[in-house]
């Protein structure tokens, strides 16, 4: 016991910078002092021994205005901060290295009779006056905000503010304080601010690469829904250190901070050294935070990680893995010229050197349906990605998709559909995963179909307004 109080008061000591010593945590902290009475309580109620263990909670609440029921069972390094009001139930749990501030309670709602009251995880933290109601779960790493109203389970890593929790936004990332629910999903542009504490934009960037399944190593012409220019039909080719400050120039008045994207093709299909080279030509400024990489599962190896790796004393460094789907026949249709398993292999070695990685999905391809989106979140699932990019499938000029589409083998996919896939795939994906996209730009000249594709608020205001009157939110579903 005593060890664990010793425990106890440094964690006050290096969490709080207004406590000078040690000595002065255990003297002068009544959230110490209540740990301490509640450790003695906890243990006479172990041995059954309750009215000296309530008697004991009493005095203490008495001399600290902090309410710990001695059946409670709580963690190491527990801080509670000011104290005064807190309450803590019988059948309460809390986890290793929590914060809970004053007038905060864990509570129940008087509707169970057992197991009355919430579970923390550890790494929790508890704002001033939020209530905790039930006998819930709350995930590791959860951040609660002040005044928050909490009755159902949080997933780990999320931030909750509102009340009651039906009506709050869970945010993966600890973007910090918003209100409301107007975003049920963890978007990039909350991760990027949060992150670097403004806005961040992209420079997107042609480094003049291409694909093993162009060039005839894989394949030719090809993903079928992919233009002869890739991904970024709008990017002109150039000297990518000219791209890069024409980008900067561009966007100086709507931020301070850049991502360089490398976007069209195969951005890791070269030799090393040019990989290297175009890489480093790409860094031309301090402004630029992030390095960004498009790419194909096959064309990550041992040697490309190293490279990428070698990068983040500068900058941070991304990598997105074009998956589309899991379904290995769809790949083969599609002229993908990967399977899954490539997938697998290329996420594995990048978070061996720990390089985030984006998967890139679409919904609409041909001959899928809603089963397959199914298997590929789930396949999804069981990796550890950081990121995720989802659009619909859409017919451009010149493609081979185009000449199934007009030979009536392909149809595109409606805006109700997709939106319901959409949400489908949020609301089965770990909170913590960073929502890069959710709908795809289509290039306005070039497009066949669908044509609801040009309109990019009716998709965002669509997915948002079906995850409002679903009651979804991202995770909500998630079972990994």
């Amino acid at each position: 016991m005593l060890k664990s109080l010793y425990e106890d008061a440094k964690n006050i000591y290096e969490k709080d910078p207004a406590c000078r010593s040690i000595f002065e945590a255990i003297v002068l902290y009544p959230g110490f002092h209540a740990i301490l009475f509640y450790r003695i309580a906890h243990f006479f109620f172990g041995r059954r021994l309750f009215f000296i263990a309530r008697l004991i909670s009493q005095i203490a609440r008495f001399l600290t205005g902090i309410e710990i029921h001695p059946g409670a069972k709580i963690g190491k390094r527990l801080f509670i901060d000011h104290g005064m009001g807190v309450v803590i139930g019988e059948t309460a749990t809390v986890g290793d290295d929590c914060t809970i501030y004053h007038n905060a309670t864990l509570g129940g709602t008087g509707k169970d009779k057992i197991k009355r009251h919430p579970d923390l995880g550890n790494n929790v933290m508890v704002g001033t006056g939020a209530k905790i109601l039930g006998p819930i779960k709350i995930g590791d790493n959860v951040k609660i905000g002040a005044n928050s109203v909490v009755l159902k389970d949080v997933p780990r890593n999320t931030t909750v503010v509102g009340i009651p929790r039906e009506n709050c936004l869970i945010v993966s990332g600890f973007c910090g304080i918003i209100f409301g629910m107007e975003n049920r999903y963890n978007r990039l542009n909350e991760y990027l601010r949060s992150k670097y504490g403004e806005r961040v934009l992209k420079i997107c960037v042609d480094g003049g690469f291409t694909c093993p399944n162009r060039d005839g190593s894989k394949g030719t012409g090809g993903c079928v829904f992919c233009s002869q220019k890739g991904s970024g039909e709008h990017l002109e080719k150039g000297y990518i250190r000219e791209q890069v400050l024409h980008g900067l120039e561009y966007k100086k008045e709507r931020a301070n901070k850049f991502i360089v994207y490398f976007q069209n093709y195969t951005n890791t299909y070269d030799r090393l050294e040019n990989l290297k080279e175009k890489y480093e030509e790409a860094l031309v400024s301090e402004k630029i935070v992030c390095l960004a990489v498009a790419t194909r599962p096959d064309c990550v190896d041992e040697q490309v990680c190293q490279l990428l790796a070698s990068f983040k004393d500068r900058v941070d460094v991304w990598v997105e893995l074009g998956l589309q789907t899991s379904n290995d026949e769809t790949g083969r249709q599609i002229n993908r010229g990967y399977c899954s398993e490539e997938f697998s292999k290329a996420v594995q070695l990048l978070n061996r050197y720990g390089i985030d990685c984006v998967a890139h999905i679409m919904i609409g391809l041909p001959n899928e349906g809603h089963q397959e989106l199914v298997e590929t979140v789930r396949f999804l699932g069981e990796h550890n990605i950081q990121g995720i990019k989802v659009h619909s499938t859409y017919v451009v000029q010149n493609t081979k998709l185009a000449e199934m589409y007009e030979r009536q083998e392909y149809q595109a996919i409606g805006l109700e559909e997709y939106i319901c896939e959409a949400c489908y795939v949020l609301a089965n994906i770990r909170p913590e995963i960073v929502v890069h996209k959710i709908s795809g730009d289509a290039p306005k000249d070039i497009l066949i179909a669908p044509n609801w594709n040009l309109h990019k608020k009716w998709i965002m205001n669509g997915i948002d307004r079906y995850l409002r009157e679903n009651d979804l939110w991202q995770g909500k579903y998630c079972i990994f």
